[in-house]
């Protein structure tokens, strides 16, 4: 699967990267098989981080979650499971 990470106004660093690469390729091999791209955007509001996760599983069918905590880690895991 083709992935993009990236921050609005914030940096995301490697070791964050291949979480994000590591949890989502393995969460989205369990439910959908191979799926074809996805974006992982982070952001900051205020003292909360937020992950917004886009995956396009399929023709024309696309997976969205987000979800925010006091840490990017938090952010992406709780975006994950939803």
């Amino acid at each position: 699967m083709k992935l993009s990470v990236s921050g609005k106004q914030i940096d995301i660093g490697q070791a964050l990267r291949e979480h994000v690469t590591d949890a989502l390729n393995g969460a989205v091999e369990k439910y959908f098989g191979n799926a074809m791209d996805g974006t992982v955007v982070f952001s900051r509001e205020a003292h909360e981080f937020q992950a917004e996760i886009t995956v396009h599983v399929g023709k024309g069918i696309q997976v969205q979650a987000h979800a925010k905590a006091g840490d990017p880690y938090g952010a992406f895991d709780l975006a994950t499971e939803h």
